[in-house]
């Protein structure tokens, strides 16, 4: 479950809508992998749809990720490294 915390900080990211093509009956949010974006996924939404599907594709804000040496990359939270035992950042998300 989201908190209202999380609400409220996804309200202000920035993200790409697609309608769906006909009537409306569900929605995906699709969230991209580390350093990438909602807009760099678009041109794949017709590939990945059928026509009652509408698309959110919402991009992760700059933020310092340890494991790249606190480089400002898009990503939903910090990564401190890849492996088992690495410590999540629970609170980014």
């Amino acid at each position: 479950a989201v908190g209202r915390r999380g609400l409220s900080r996804m309200a202000s990211v920035q993200k790409v809508v697609v309608p769906a093509r006909g009537e409306h009956r569900s929605t995906a949010i699709f969230f991209h992998g580390l350093g990438d974006s909602g807009e760099g996924w678009q041109p794949l939404v017709p590939h990945m749809t059928s026509s009652h599907i509408k698309f959110i594709l919402p991009s992760a804000p700059y933020r310092r990720v340890s494991m790249f040496g606190g480089e400002a990359v898009p990503s939903w939270t910090d990564l401190k490294g890849l492996g088992e035992g690495i410590p999540e950042d629970k609170e980014g998300f």
